[in-house]
């Protein structure tokens, strides 16, 4: 079953202050479009240190784009990884990698929060491990922010809608909602 929905990724001023920002993020300086980017996979594409000639992006990034958030259709700090592209969108990891499986509709069973006991819930299921390399160039000192890789305890970094939204509604979300 195909969809025109897609999760939705934000990445927010206030959640990343003093942290480095994705270096998936979209440079609008070069990428001045919004799009949808199509990503590539297969087993030839293979994470390879990379020449990229882009600013690490700290709380900087905010003020020169005057935004509070920016809303990504793949995952934010996952890029150059085995088997994917530089961007990996989420529907295209759980919906068509080998490593899901996705029951027929009609088999899918519901459980509730606290199931009874012998309910097993049947949905989808996916063991994928990603491989990935850092493009960002660690090498390189940054004093304005901590890398984002190198934090000392938990903290949300990003946030996925809960539901598959359309395109159409990319633009009119809230992010803060």
């Amino acid at each position: 079953m195909y969809s025109n929905k897609v999760w939705a990724m934000f990445v927010a001023k206030s959640n990343t202050l003093g942290i480095t920002l994705p270096y998936n993020m979209p440079d609008w300086g070069r990428e001045p479009e919004f799009y949808i980017d199509m990503t590539a996979r297969g087993s030839n594409i293979n994470p390879v240190r990379r020449p990229i000639d882009k600013d690490v992006f700290d709380s900087t990034y905010w003020d020169a784009q005057l935004m509070q958030a920016n809303i990504m259709l793949w995952l934010p700090y996952f890029s150059n990884c085995e088997g994917q592209d530089s961007r990996i969108v989420l529907f295209d990891i759980v919906e068509y990698h080998e490593k899901c499986v996705l029951p027929r509709y009609e088999d899918i069973k519901v459980v509730n929060p606290i199931p009874s006991t012998g309910l097993d819930p049947i949905a989808d299921e996916c063991k994928i491990n990603l491989k990935c390399i850092y493009d960002e160039p660690i090498f390189q000192p940054i004093a304005s922010s901590t890398r984002w890789y190198a934090l000392k305890e938990s903290k949300d970094l990003f946030f996925i809608t809960r539901e598959p939204v359309g395109i159409d509604r990319i633009r009119e979300i809230d992010p803060y909602s």
